[in-house]
This record gives C-alpha cells, sequence and structure tokens, in this order.
C-alpha cells in the first residue's frame, strides 16, 4: 500500500514545513518523551517503539496539526515560558480578566473542543519549571486566584505533560469575546507569530531575587528541517534525544506517575496519566 508523501499531506491542509518549525519551535521544548492521544481513544499514552519510549519527530507534530490525533509534550528541568489552564466554568471570565491584568499582553488558545483556555506568557530568557511552580503560586494566589485542578493550574510541570496548541479544536481567541480569531491552523500560525511577546523574566521575581541564579538566556531556535530529527527506528539511546540538549534528567521518575501499567499495541503504547 503506497503512503501519501509527507510533504504533499502538509500542502493539503495549507500547512509548510515553515509553520511546522514555528510551532516546534515555539512550543516544544523537549522531544523525549512524549504523549499521545489517538482519533479512537479517550485515554493519554506515552509514545514508545520496541518498548522504548520514542522522540517525537515532526510527523507527530504534523498530524496533530492536521487533526488526526493530539500531542502533549513535557519541558524539561527549565522552561521558555508560562501556561495557565483554565478549565471551562462559569467563572471562566471572570477568572481570565483577572490573570490578565497580571500577565498582560499574554496569548490566549482555546486548548480543545472541551473550550478550556491555555494562556501563554512567554520569556527572554529560560526558568526553572519549580522555581516558576512557586514563583507563580504564590503571585496568583496574593491575587485571591486559586491554584486548584479544574479552576487553574500552572504549566509547565515536570512530570506532566502540556497539550500543544493548534491541534483539533485550539484557537487563538479574542481576549474579550473569546471568539476564535481564525478558520484554520494556517491562520493561526500567522495570528500567533504576529501578537507573540517576550517578557523580561526579572517581572516575575521578587527583588531579592538575583536574576541570573533562576535563569539563562533563551538560546535561538534549532534548525527543526526534518533531516535533523533522527527517526525512532535508528535510535541506540533514547535518553540522549532531547530538542534542547538536557541528556541526564531523571526521566524514569516520570514511570512512577503512571496510574496504569497497561500496554497496549502489542506493547508499544503504554498508559500514561492524563495531560492537560
Amino acid at each position: 500500500m503506497n503512503r501519501i508523501p509527507f510533504d504533499f499531506q502538509l500542502k493539503s491542509h495549507n500547512l509548510s514545513d515553515e509553520d511546522l518549525g514555528f510551532l516546534a519551535a515555539t512550543f516544544v521544548q523537549c522531544r523525549y518523551p512524549y504523549n499521545i492521544k489517538l482519533a479512537d481513544s479517550d485515554d493519554w499514552i506515552m509514545r514508545t517503539f520496541y518498548g522504548k519510549r520514542a522522540p517525537l519527530d515532526d510527523y507527530a507534530i504534523a498530524k496533530h496539526m492536521m487533526g488526526k490525533h493530539l500531542v502533549a509534550t513535557f519541558p524539561g528541568p527549565y522552561t521558555k515560558y508560562l501556561c495557565l489552564d483554565l478549565d471551562h466554568s462559569t467563572d471562566l471570565r471572570a477568572t481570565l480578566d483577572a490573570i490578565l491584568r497580571i500577565f498582560p499582553k499574554s496569548l490566549v488558545i482555546q486548548s480543545s473542543m472541551s473550550k478550556g483556555i491555555h494562556l501563554y506568557y512567554f520569556f527572554d530568557s529560560r526558568i526553572s519549571v519549580n522555581k516558576l511552580q512557586k514563583l507563580i503560586n504564590k503571585r496568583l494566589n496574593d491575587h485571591g486566584i486559586g491554584v486548584r485542578p479544574g479552576y487553574c493550574e500552572i504549566f509547565p510541570q515536570i512530570n506532566r505533560a502540556l497539550r500543544l496548541p493548534m491541534g483539533k479544536g485550539s484557537y487563538v481567541l479574542d481576549e474579550e469575546t473569546l471568539s476564535p480569531l481564525h478558520q484554520n491552523v494556517e491562520e493561526g500560525i500567522k495570528l500567533i507569530k504576529q501578537r507573540i511577546i517576550y517578557h523580561s523574566v526579572a517581572e516575575i521575581l521578587p527583588h531579592s531575587k538575583a536574576e541570573n541564579k533562576l535563569t539563562f538566556t533563551v538560546s535561538p531556535p534549532p534548525d527543526l528541517t526534518r533531516k535533523n530529527i533522527i527517526s525512532p527506528n535508528k535510535i541506540d539511546d533514547p535518553t540522549a534525544i532531547f530538542n534542547l540538549g538536557v541528556a541526564n534528567f531523571p526521566w524514569g521518575k516520570l514511570r512512577a506517575k503512571a496510574d496504569q501499567s497497561t500496554t497496549r499495541h502489542r506493547g508499544r503504547l503504554r498508559a500514561f496519566r492524563p495531560t492537560a
């Protein structure tokens, strides 16, 4: 059975290598491991290849953008953005307005068909994920915004994957009306490029903290052409496959967080904790 060429599949959805590369460079902070939700499943599962955790390749990202499946990624120990996950509720409007007063000029993105919101606030430097959690938790609580599951959650989190934007049901929203500002992924990528702003990490740091103790400068996005992505069937040591070179991160801790240990599809897909 002949497979449709990858480039043709992108073009058939009005997508380009540039669109794919931008989404990956902007939102994917680590390519290994990653979670996936298949079109015929309600469960998030960790993608593996012959029992080994597979790195995220461009093909999987493209399928996410085409609405064929959903992809969620882990950050590694450092992050270049804050994402606040707000579940759809009667308090959503008031909570969003309060957060936008604290973090103005954020990207407001509908995360999925459930109409939850992911509010992205990008930094000009990387910051420790654990430090960011503590800083933002305190800042939100100081403004009367409770941080709890089902209401408002702070991402990235070391051992929880975050759904990529621009998948099925994901749109850039108007801040006032919460209406989608585009009809397809191609237009959504253009909007993100136009609206993304990089804020100083110093804005969220306590005045008593030295910025250089928590952050380091963001490097230019890596070359994300497909020729530089290692195919899963060529991996000898998958623990060395990272988007940002964090080679010694203890990913074994993730396994302890799994709610199930069942395997599917001949052991190639491992059940894993649901993601945002």
